[in-house]
């Protein structure tokens, strides 16, 4: 699928522990943008999708995982955490 979605908040993202975000019907990661004025937290088991731009931290939390891309004006901080990119 072609289509973008962008999600988009002035305050900060708090992945919960042990949940996931998943693409279906065919979306694509690039095509996931998060855009963040604070910070994202993915908590300790959890799984995230998509590219994601923080004005401040990204903190993956221990065995946490993402696909997709992170960028952060401040710091990007994994705690033996996973980070991969699909083939484009």
């Amino acid at each position: 699928s072609d289509a973008v979605f962008i999600i988009q908040t002035s305050g900060s993202v708090t992945k919960a522990a042990d949940t996931d975000v998943f693409l279906v019907n065919g979306a694509k990661v690039e095509n996931i943008i998060w855009v963040v004025a604070g910070e994202i937290t993915v908590g300790t088991g959890a799984h995230m999708e998509g590219i994601l731009l923080a004005k401040t931290a990204v903190t993956l939390m221990t065995g946490s995982s993402l696909n997709g891309r992170i960028f952060a004006q401040t710091a990007a901080t994994l705690q033996m955490a996973t980070v991969t990119q699909e083939p484009e």
